[in-house]
């Protein structure tokens, strides 16, 4: 799991919380440098975070969030999709 040093907050608490979405725009912006050659960027988003409110700062920064692979996971508050979407750039 990618956790920014700077969020003064523990891995479980930086997984769920990003104030913002500055951490994850330093992620869009960053993360392609750190790859290698024909390395993929992806992360991993789940139905109760913001899908939509991240793929505006991914599009500031010239790049979408696309598909890899999903599945749906039975919680006790219902069903939650878990999602792998990759970078790329627009």
């Amino acid at each position: 799991m990618w956790a920014p040093p700077e969020l003064a907050v523990n891995v479980h608490e930086a997984a769920c919380a990003d104030p913002g979405y500055e951490a994850h725009r330093r992620y869009f912006r960053e993360a392609r440098h750190h790859t290698a050659p024909g390395g993929r960027v992806l992360i991993a988003l789940s139905s109760r975070a913001g899908h939509a409110e991240l793929a505006r700062p991914a599009a500031a920064e010239a790049q979408a969030l696309t598909p890899v692979a999903a599945t749906t996971v039975r919680e006790p508050e219902g069903p939650v999709v878990y999602e792998l979407l990759e970078l790329v750039p627009l």
